[in-house]
C-alpha cells in the first residue's frame, strides 16, 4: 500500500521488498522470535496509505512521520503492545482510531485529522500527546485530566469550539500548549496560540 520507497544509502539488500528476511530490512526492528516490532520509516518519501496492521501483532512503535502518506489511520485497538505512534507530517484524513492501552505516545500533527479526540485515550499510559494542525473539533475529553502519565499535551491549530476542563490545571502535565481561546484560564496553559 506505500509506494516511492526511498533506501537512502543503505544498500539493496536491506531495503524494503529486497529478497532477505524483513527483519533485515532497513527500518524494520523485530525481537529475538523474528516478529516485526517496530517500523521506523521517517522521511523515507513514503506515498500511498497505511494497510491494516492485524499483521503485526507485536508492534511496539509505528514511526512513518515527515512522508506523504494519505488515507485514514488504521484500527490500533488490537495491538497490545503498541506503544508509540508517531505519524506527524503527513496527509492523513479521517479520524483517531480507538487506541490500545498500551499507547504512551501519540504524534500526528499536521495532517488533516478530523472529528472528535477519543475519549479511550484516557484509559492508556499515554504521556506525549500531539494533535498540533489538524481539522480535529470539539474539546479534549476531560479524563484526560486525570491521567497521571500524562505529562506533554499540545493541541494548537484545530477547530476545537470546547474551552479545556479546570481539571487540567490541577493534573500531572508539565507542558500544554493549546490556542488562547482553550485556555480560559490561562495558569494552565504554558502557552497558547493565537491565529492571526
Amino acid at each position: 500500500s506505500l509506494n516511492s520507497w526511498d533506501c537512502g544509502d543503505n544498500t539493496t539488500d536491506s531495503c524494503f521488498l529486497s529478497e532477505s528476511h524483513e527483519c533485515e530490512w532497513d527500518g524494520v526492528g523485530c525481537n529475538s522470535n523474528n516478529e516485526v516490532t517496530g517500523l521506523h520509516l521517517d522521511k523515507r518519501n513514503l506515498t500511498g496509505v497505511l494497510p491494516k496492521l492485524d499483521g503485526f501483532e507485536h508492534l511496539v512503535e509505528l514511526d512513518m512521520d515527515s512522508n506523504q502518506i494519505g488515507g485514514s489511520l488504521p484500527e490500533l485497538a488490537k495491538l497490545k503492545y503498541l506503544e508509540i505512534v508517531d505519524l506527524d507530517q503527513n496527509k492523513l484524513s479521517g479520524t483517531i482510531p480507538i487506541p490500545p492501552p498500551s499507547l504512551r505516545v501519540l504524534d500526528v500533527n499536521d495532517n488533516h485529522l478530523t472529528g472528535t479526540v477519543p475519549a479511550e485515550l484516557a484509559d492508556t499510559n499515554l504521556y506525549f500527546l500531539q494533535l498540533d494542525f489538524n481539522d480535529l473539533v470539539g474539546g479534549i475529553p476531560s479524563r484526560l485530566a486525570l491521567l497521571d502519565s500524562l505529562e506533554y499535551m499540545s493541541i494548537f491549530g484545530n477547530s476545537f469550539t470546547e474551552a479545556l476542563a479546570i481539571d487540567f490545571c490541577e493534573s500531572q502535565l508539565t507542558m500544554l500548549f493549546a490556542d488562547c481561546d482553550m485556555c480560559v484560564n490561562a495558569v494552565c496553559c504554558t502557552a497558547c496560540w493565537a491565529e492571526e
